[in-house]
């Protein structure tokens, strides 16, 4: 920033409007993070009364003394089919099955009257599925339940007539896809479980494909009269209750129900962990409940048994402290077994020990903690949104000769387009100003630092062997100024984008940051164009014909082997720097790196980023001894590699999901451990040095002495 330079004084005051803008969001965040403290620890029901049958356990024994050990709730799923032959309400048959059983029975000499009769009439029809229920009461509640969910023209009951043995048999046209998402009812004996063992019930709705009002509103009866206690509503199917594009009055019923009641909507997190299980109807509940949701973890039994039961915990404590999950869908430890424990034993070791984690953090089993609904309004989003076009200014300013006028009148327009575009397209233009934002900032940074060191191509390419300007300065302070410059820069750029999308959508990721590569890619590129463009004087158009000009002449330069193999470097390390940032990268973490992350979380609560404190901040340690020891043609590939640590720090303030004192906290300990790193790398290179350039001053003594 020059001398006099009112242009760069007006920029730094957008930045700190922004700053004052975003405050009132992060201070929202921080209140409704630090209340929502307690966590629904939730046993699925079918599992573990799975688990009972299979050890021969006392299926009610095992559940209360899972909620000693610290459970708190217990889902309770609507029956499906296979629930009903479970406990033995109804047999549930195809109808070529039922013929086949027909023509068994008969070549038994045992045949049913009432499925002969049936299937002479031809009543049967091979491509319906049948229930035999194994009770008068059985019959009624099931057909009740099914005409409810499925409407009347798709489900008939067939009596049998005097005389004739059975209590009938109830027919459903409909194909079999529909009947996976079809609910049959509750079970009030699983309630009343519930109740005896003092956990509270979460009863998991399933679909309604032929739902009407009125059965959505019996549904919601059946609910309030088996679980008073409930709060939560964990819907079981990838189709809501009463969901009907056709008539949408039926889901408002829903709506209105869940409304009227004050129900908690429980939403799975997405094995992807980013957004939720898709689920046809839940983003336009979660609004209409204004975001009264708690997120819910749930590990799949295949997924639970191919961890260690301590690896489970740890992904179970982590999803609570980083991700703002509130209930955790438990389900049992099957085929692990600790020395000297029964399978029981053992699953009650890991609850106990979840617990523990989960007080060690500060959170307690109980009902699910919730989040303030909070809307950041358009108008302060504008103004969050000038700290990008100031950041954007002093960038333009720093690299391009362009006069103080022209860059008014960037700001000018940059502060308008910042609230045109949130007014006009709220979502998009908040996403838009917060990945400007996230590239801008980290790019201000770097472009800082080459100003600091002097250092560009016009200075160092063109013009090499001069003197250093560094020469002589302290490394000590040239050190800590350039960590101060990269990590204060790009923190105050994760703040911003915690701000423009801090609201109530974000930290419950109905919404998320988007362009995510971009912004880990975007701030390297605009250094090296910055490190083209500084120190040039004359008209913006003539400095852009040189700069052209001189990467033609570049390009026209002969290849050597060491530039292929440093070129194909690059690319690798590019490659392998964007795919880590995915939950899924294309190559796998190492073992080690994985015990290394663990250690650093049991150690720290919030472990600081890899590539932070063991890739950024030593480079840029290693960046600095190049500056001040004249290394010039080092600084910007060091420079670039230490600038991953910067678009980092923003990239972990943009997980809107976790609490911002989290993403701080994470960015702290990236910090001084990074120094410590950089420090250690730093005065190893310098030994290096010193000890070759001590080896080349006796080689050029020796050969000035064997001069004649």
């Amino acid at each position: 920033m020059g001398k006099g330079r009112w242009i760069d004084a007006l920029a730094l005051g957008l930045i700190a409007l922004g700053l004052l803008a975003a405050a009132p969001v992060l201070w929202q965040r921080w209140q409704a993070e630090g209340a929502s403290r307690q966590v629904d620890l939730v046993l699925d029901l079918p599992s573990y009364r799975a688990l009972a049958r299979q050890e021969g356990y006392p299926l009610e024994r095992l559940l209360s003394e899972l909620k000693e050990a610290g459970a708190t709730s217990l889902a309770i799923p609507e029956m499906d089919l296979e629930a009903l032959e479970v406990k033995g309400l109804a047999a549930v048959r195809r109808g070529a099955e039922l013929r086949q059983d027909l023509a068994a029975m008969a070549a038994a000499g045992r045949p049913d009257p009432l499925l002969s009769r049936l299937a002479a009439s031809g009543l049967l029809d091979d491509g319906a599925t049948y229930l035999l229920p194994t009770s008068p009461e059985a019959r009624d509640r099931l057909y009740r339940a099914l005409v409810d969910r499925l409407g009347p023209e798709r489900v008939r009951l067939l009596p049998p007539e005097p005389g004739e043995p059975g209590v009938g048999v109830i027919e459903l046209t409909v194909t079999p896809e529909v009947l996976e998402i079809t609910g049959a009812g509750f079970d009030p004996a699983d309630f009343e479980l519930a109740r005896r063992v003092g956990l509270r019930p979460v009863p998991r709705p399933r679909a309604m494909p032929g739902g009407t009002e009125e059965g959505v509103r019996t549904l919601f009866r059946e609910i309030e009269t088996l679980a008073p206690d409930a709060r939560v509503i964990l819907f079981g199917a990838r189709v809501l209750p009463g969901w009907r594009p056709d008539r949408p009055e039926v889901f408002a019923t829903t709506v209105a129900e869940m409304q009227r009641r004050g129900y908690i909507l429980g939403m799975v997190e997405d094995p992807s962990q980013l957004g939720f299980t898709q689920a046809e109807g839940q983003e336009v509940l979660a609004p209409a409940l204004d975001y009264r949701v708690a997120r819910v973890y749930s590990m799949t039994q295949k997924e639970l048994d191919k961890y260690l039961p301590h690896d489970g915990v740890e992904k179970m404590t982590r999803a609570v402290l980083e991700r703002n999950i509130r209930m955790l869908y438990l389900r049992p430890l099957r085929v692990w077994q600790d020395p000297g424990l029964t399978v029981v034993e053992t699953n009650l070791k890991y609850l106990r020990l979840l617990v523990e984690r989960l007080r060690d953090l500060g959170f307690a089993p109980g009902e699910p903690g919730l989040y303030t609904a909070y809307h950041t309004p358009w108008w302060q989003r504008g103004l969050i949104g000038l700290a990008p076009v100031g950041a954007g200014v002093l960038w333009l300013g720093m690299t391009w000769p362009f006069r103080q006028r022209f860059l008014l009148l960037l700001a000018l327009l940059g502060s308008l387009g910042s609230f045109g575009l949130v007014y006009v397209a709220p979502r998009t233009g908040a996403q838009a100003l917060a990945l400007a934002t996230a590239v801008i900032f980290p790019t201000l940074a770097g472009t800082r630092l080459l100003v600091r060191w002097r250092a560009s191509a016009r200075y160092d390419v063109l013009r090499p062997g001069g003197v250093n300007p560094l020469a002589g300065r302290s490394l000590w302070r040239e050190g800590l100024a350039a960590f101060a410059t990269l990590t204060g820069i790009s923190l105050v750029g994760g703040l911003l984008v915690a701000g423009m999308l801090g609201d109530i959508r974000y930290l419950l990721e109905f919404d998320y940051f988007r362009g995510v590569k971009l912004s880990l890619v975007a701030p390297l590129a605009l250094v090296a164009f910055s490190y083209l463009t500084l120190d040039r004087t004359g008209h913006p158009v003539e400095v852009a014909r040189q700069v052209l000009l001189e990467v033609w002449d570049l390009l026209g330069q002969s290849v050597r082997f060491r530039h292929v193999i440093l070129g194909f470097l690059g690319l690798v390390a590019i490659f392998y720097y964007v795919q880590r940032s995915g939950n899924f990268p294309v190559v796998p973490v190492s073992e080690l790196e994985l015990e290394m992350r663990a250690a650093l979380e049991r150690l720290l609560i919030a472990r600081p980023r890899t590539k932070e404190f063991a890739v950024a901040y030593p480079a840029l340690a290693l960046a600095v001894v190049a500056a001040v020891r004249g290394y010039r043609g080092w600084i910007l590939p060091l420079l670039l590699a230490a600038m991953t640590g910067g678009s980092s720090i923003v990239n972990t303030f943009s997980h809107l999901r976790t609490p911002w004192a989290i993403s701080l906290l994470r960015t702290v300990h990236g910090f001084w451990l990074g120094g410590l790193v950089g420090l250690v790398v730093a005065g190893a290179a310098l030994m290096l040095l010193r000890w070759l350039e001590a080896g080349g001053k006796a080689e050029a003594g020796r050969k000035g002495s064997s001069r004649p």
